[in-house]
């Protein structure tokens, strides 16, 4: 009883002692007390609890209680440190391996691999002062082993093992290491993750290997699409130049330069901190040490470097000094140096690097500015916070010269058997793929590769199913159905749905029995309501593979604009135009070649080379070649026979009608043109157009500076324009005709109304030689003494200059044109603009709707002597395999880039009526936000102009994402230029086209003259309308 009760006793006093030492530990935490003293209390309340533990375990009653209770529950967790990953996770990773190896092979690397352990003799004494992260494992057979903690030291000792048969190697290897780290799962820092190493093994003369390693980083980082990155390049000999010269003792060299390698998380007072109290250092040469590593730049602080002659006295500083200088020579040639920076805080704490060293970092993982006086936040134990720290280095690497001669033993002279130099780099797959993770939306990642799905309709048909996957699969098709004998129909467009598959076979009894097959384009809102397109079974294989060629092809890297001639109508009010933006791709049977026009009205161009085919009659062609309507069906989604789509068929240029004028001066020239026409520029009526024959309106100022020898291409439809295309030829293309535009004006658009665009306003188009001056009050913008010369001085003057300016950089063409100043590109001081000049900038890529941006730019912001800069970002990734396919170099595609979008701003800005103006086209390698925001920072902007959406970084340049960041981060405002919303008509009846006023005829009619018209009167009841433009800086 007695004992007992002492046990009691002794149970109160160790719980009340553990309450004691636990609010002493948290009061520790709090106070962010030294971690080893923290470590210590911690130590001494688990030993009470413990003895409290084992004290109550000898109590019978408190066991026979535990016995009764006896139930458990098993937590299932992973190790600390590692992660495991879904099968869209899998997929952003193997894209990054197959990215990665595609570089190391194209530079004729082979791969080797090595065991994932090691002896621990091989690994210790390596790293430096990260040795103690290395995994030890548990003694096995007498044997000390530990897992690797990188592949370069097992890649020096294989080549110590087999140095006679790999004295010379380019080699690469991905596999996993291990680090008994801090773990940060967000950032990509674990404890077991993958590393893809590239080593150059063998003698060379200096720095040609050093240089092609790092042109290796570059492309690998560049096509992974990391976004912007920097090289961080140092000098171990010219690191330690600085440390003998600063008076760092040798034996303490290593521990400081470990010390400033934390550089990249701690600001410069922790790192001195370190090494004054706990390396031993002297004040005074820390100082001396900080105002060394503070430097970074490229041959300027290389230059600078030079100049100091207590440096340069030190022989390992100026051996380092000479190898960087060489480097940099290479590194030009091979068009990276810009992705450098010297920076000689950088010190790379391992042990074995013995030359050149370097790092991969990427904007967000920039490290703290050297002066900043407060650190990266500490967790409650007193360890760095990684969650505050950036991902960190992204790759790195180095010259490790001495590394293999330390494993192959050394001779009676006390030197290594064998020594074999290396160079290397090792790119972190898990931060690249934080990186990428966070850019990628998760639901638009396709993990599978599946291509075909099989359907069945009506009875579950799984044998049929079966034999049709077979056939797939036996000619190398991706192909799946699903697992069961009667699936429901909807279930399996789920899948094809959930799983992205492009392309889906639908059978059924009737199609079975009649040896047909369904092939439905899962992509295609018109074929998932049409059921899809019925072929033969024995044709299935032919035209799978012929749409799956065309769906996995990539995107072509310039558009061959000489096959395409066609007529851009945004809206009602427009009468002419030259030639406008669109997008395009190929039809599958190859034959035709889709446009896609604004407001989703469809027009086909037939392929030059089947054009012959089909007759040229003034006739629609559609009525009388039935294989031409189904293809037709086929391209546009659409039946072309509904009026509410116009199509336009350009007849091969070969044979077509042809009107020769060749005897024939200019006056007859436009009395031929004229005599073409079914409508006039000045009319505003429209009723008595024909709709059954093709309207030719041509504006006679084109007649004028026509060649003599033209060809006219008839397209059939309500109304036509002209438009200019190659040399001896005028196309008529159709534009969208009152019936249809009213009939579409019954569906609202998606588009808010407010933001019409009103590109009109500067359009050059007189109706007369010499236009009579509108009465209306002139824009002060405008150049009033020049608008008031003769029409053909105008004219002179309304040309681009003869030389242009153009500048070349290794990521980058810039082309500069001067407009409406004459051939010789000047003005007279008479004629200048008074205004101050403002300066536009259009991000294009292309598409449809960033040419309506920078159309509209010119057409309704733009005044005499303004600047505009047309901006496209050619970006590797979009299509990396065309690329390296082709053999493109950079300059090639940033050539191609500038070549079109210097061509179609041209073409378009040869319309306007503006003096003066300088056009700028950037074509720039690089992220989309990168090269936009770099821009706007280096040019004194008005306004930055964007479509309101793209085709993306894998499809294009801008997406709706680009336009809403710029809106929501642009320094200087943002005008996002959206498609035209069609309002439903209040009264069904014709809607007609307003004719050109007199003051847009004269190219004088300002924005903010445009306002809605509505008038009725009693010799006419036609309806007219003028459009509004409102912009988004408007409403601000």
């Amino acid at each position: 009883m007695a004992t007992q009760q002492q046990a009691e006793g002794l149970k109160e006093q160790l719980a009340q002692s553990i309450e004691a030492q636990g609010r002493k530990v948290r009061q520790l935490k709090t106070d962010k007390a030294d971690k080893t003293e923290i470590d210590q209390e911690v130590r001494n309340l688990l030993s009470l609890k413990k003895e409290l533990a084992l004290l109550e375990g000898a109590d019978p009653a408190r066991k026979s209680s535990k016995a009764e209770k006896a139930s458990f529950t098993l937590k299932t967790a992973k190790a600390r440190g590692t992660k495991d990953y879904n099968d869209k996770d899998m997929a952003i990773r193997e894209k990054v391996f197959s990215t990665i190896t595609k570089v190391f092979k194209k530079h004729g690397a082979v791969t080797i691999d090595t065991p994932v352990f090691e002896l621990k003799e091989i690994l210790a004494g390596k790293y430096g002062e990260d040795s103690k992260l290395i995994y030890d494992l548990a003694d096995q057979g007498g044997e000390e082993c530990s897992l690797r903690y990188d592949l370069t030291v097992p890649f020096a000792r294989f080549l110590a093992m087999n140095g006679k048969e790999y004295q010379n190697i380019k080699r690469y290897h991905i596999a996993k290491v291990y680090r008994r780290d801090q773990p940060a799962m967000t950032k990509g820092r674990m404890r077991e993750f993958y590393q893809c190493d590239f080593d150059i093994a063998g003698s060379y003369d200096s720095m040609i290997p050093d240089s092609e390693i790092l042109r290796i980083l570059v492309e690998a980082l560049t096509n992974l699409d990391v976004g912007k990155f920097t090289i961080k390049l140092n000098h171990r000999k010219i690191l330690d130049g600085i440390f003998q010269v600063c008076g760092v003792p040798e034996d303490n060299i290593r521990p400081i330069s470990s010390a400033v390698d934390k550089l990249d998380k701690l600001p410069w007072a922790d790192v001195k901190k370190e090494m004054v109290e706990e390396k031993g250092l002297a004040v005074n040469s820390a100082d001396k040490i900080g105002e060394y590593v503070k430097h970074k730049g490229g041959r300027d602080l290389l230059e600078k470097l030079k100049q100091d002659e207590v440096l340069m006295a030190n022989t390992s500083a100026a051996e380092g000094i000479k190898d960087m200088e060489t480097l940099f020579d290479y590194l030009e040639v091979f068009e990276v140096l810009d992705k450098m920076s010297f920076d000689l805080s950088l010190a790379r704490g391992l042990d074995y690097y013995t030359g050149i060293i370097y790092e991969a970092v990427t904007e967000k993982s920039a490290p703290p500015k050297l002066g900043e006086g407060v650190a990266p936040k500490k967790n409650e134990n007193g360890e760095l916070d990684e969650s505050t720290v950036g991902v960190g280095s992204i790759a790195a690497g180095g010259r490790y010269d001495n590394l293999v001669g330390m494993f192959s033993g050394k001779n009676k002279k006390g030197q290594p058997n064998l020594q074999i130099p290396c160079v290397g780099v090792s790119i972190g797959v898990e931060r690249v793929f934080s990186i990428l993770m966070s850019k990628q939306k998760t639901e638009e990642i396709k993990s599978n590769e599946t291509e075909v799905f099989v359907i069945s309709v009506g009875d579950g048909l799984l044998k049929e199913r079966m034999a049709i996957a077979k056939t797939l699969w036996d000619a190398g098709v991706k192909a799946s159905y699903m697992f069961k004998n009667k699936p429901r129909l909807d279930k399996q467009f789920d899948i094809c749905e959930k799983e992205m598959i492009p392309l889906a076979i639908i059978i059924g009894k009737d199609e079975l029995e009649k040896g047909e097959v369904r092939i439905k384009d899962m992509r295609s809102k018109n074929e998932a309501q049409g059921g899809g397109v019925i072929i033969k079974h024995e044709a299935m294989i032919e035209e799978v593979k012929s749409r799956l060629e065309q769906i996995m092809k990539p995107p072509s890297l310039s558009r061959p604009l000489k096959q395409f001639y066609f007529n851009l109508m945004p809206f009602e009010s427009r009468r002419f135009s030259l030639f406008s933006s669109f997008s395009c791709h190929l039809h599958p049977s190859g034959n035709f070649t889709q446009i896609k026009m604004i407001d989703s009205i469809p027009t086909v161009a037939l392929n030059g080379q089947t054009a012959s085919h089909y007759p040229h009659t003034t006739e629609d062609p559609l009525v009388n070649n039935p294989e031409l309507l189904e293809e037709m069906k086929a391209i546009n989604d659409v039946d072309p026979k509904d009026k509410q789509v116009p199509a336009a068929i350009i007849i091969d240029k070969e044979e077509p009608n042809k009107i020769d004028m060749d005897n024939q001066d200019e006056s007859n020239q436009v009395e031929e043109c004229q005599n073409l026409q079914h409508g006039s520029a000045n009319e505003a009526d429209t009723d008595s157009v024909d709709e059954e024959k093709p309207q030719v309106i041509i504006d006679d100022t084109l007649c004028k500076t026509a060649p003599k020898s033209l060809t006219i291409n008839h397209a059939p439809a309500t109304t036509a324009t002209t438009t200019t295309t190659a040399k001896g030829a005028l196309d008529i293309s159709p534009i969208v005709s009152p019936i249809s535009v009213q009939k579409e004006a019954e569906e609202e658009s998606d588009t808010d109304d407010e933001l019409l665009r009103i590109t009109e306003a500067n359009r050059f188009i007189p109706a007369n030689p010499e236009p009579a001056q509108s009465t209306q009050q002139q824009n002060r913008s405008h150049s009033k003494s020049l608008r008031s010369q003769s029409m053909s001085t105008r004219r002179q003057l309304l040309v681009f200059a003869d030389k242009p300016t153009v500048t070349k950089k290794t990521d980058r063409i810039i082309v500069s044109n001067h407009y409406g100043a004459g051939p010789q590109g000047t003005l007279d001081s008479d004629f200048k603009p008074s205004r101050k000049s403002r300066s536009y900038l259009v991000a294009c890529d292309f598409s449809d709707e960033s040419f309506h941006a920078m159309e509209w730019t010119m057409g309704t912001m733009m005044r005499d002597g303004d600047k505009l800069y047309i901006v496209t970002a050619v970006n590797r990734e979009d299509n990396p395999d065309a690329v390296r396919e082709a053999g493109l170099s950079l300059s090639k595609e940033l050539k191609k880039a500038s070549d079109i979008v210097t061509e179609e701003a041209k073409k378009t800005l040869g319309q306007m009526l503006l003096f003066d103006v300088e056009l700028i086209t950037y074509a720039i390698c690089g992220r989309v936000k990168d090269i936009l925001f770099n821009l706007i920072d280096e040019l004194q902007l008005t306004m930055v102009v964007c479509g309101s959406r793209g085709r993306g970084t894998v499809k294009g340049l801008l997406m709706g994402s680009i336009s809403t960041y710029l809106v929501h981060k642009s320094p200087v405002p943002v005008t996002v230029i959206r498609p035209q919303k069609k309002k439903k008509a209040a009264h069904k009846r014709p809607i007609h086209a307003v004719p050109l006023s007199q003051s847009v005829q004269s190219g004088q009619l300002a924005v903010d003259e445009v306002s809605k018209v509505a008038s009725s009167t009693a010799s006419s009841d036609k309806k007219t309308t003028a459009l509004t433009a409102t912009t988004a800086t408007d409403k601000k």
